[in-house]
């Protein structure tokens, strides 16, 4: 989104090219279209992941790898904590 937008602009001084309107890995399909064929396109994200985007990229023609950075974990929290 816009604050990974700001955060890739002050890090490497290039403004992002392309934002999603929606930030879902069918926002990610609209935006790129069929302008995918022949480019190679590095996925990093969590463990476990839908698909979708890898494979739907794939069927336009990218090379699409993918890296595993980090695991999700639903937080454990006591009653009391809830309250």
């Amino acid at each position: 989104g816009e604050a990974t937008a700001r955060a890739v602009e002050k890090m490497y001084t290039q403004k992002p090219e392309l934002i999603p309107d929606e930030f879902t890995q069918e926002g990610v399909l609209k935006l790129l279209g069929s302008s995918v064929s022949g480019k190679r396109i590095l996925l990093p994200g969590p463990k476990v992941r839908r698909h979708l985007l890898a494979a739907e990229l794939r069927a336009k023609g990218a090379e699409v790898e993918t890296v595993d950075l980090y695991q999700t974990v639903c937080p454990v929290y006591s009653s009391h904590e809830i309250e």
